[in-house]
């Protein structure tokens, strides 16, 4: 049990390290990355499963990824972020047994 706690702890605090690493890049090319992989990905995606199922080229496809990428790029940085912070408040607000 100690040692699942343990790996556990090791667990969070590496991504807790990853999440700060991202954070001193910077929130824009957090944002801008995610929705050109999110967006790029879904506009390809659809244009490719449109074209397989005989349906032609949609436009209406290519501007909801538009659309949706960015806010789930944003949703994405909102939750990570609050997630990061509230764990490290609850870090400088334990309390440390004494000796």
């Amino acid at each position: 049990m100690f040692l699942l706690a343990q790996h556990d702890n090791a667990r969070r605090q590496a991504r807790l390290n990853r999440w700060a690493h991202i954070r001193r890049v910077g929130k824009l090319q957090y944002i801008v990355t995610r929705t050109a992989v999110w967006g790029g990905t879904g506009i390809v995606g659809d244009v490719l499963i449109n074209l397989a199922m005989g349906r032609g080229f949609r436009w209406f496809g290519i501007l909801v990824f538009a659309l949706a990428a960015p806010i789930a790029a944003l949703l994405s940085w909102w939750g990570r972020e609050t997630d990061y912070v509230a764990t490290r408040l609850d870090e400088r607000t334990k309390v440390r047994p004494e000796r």
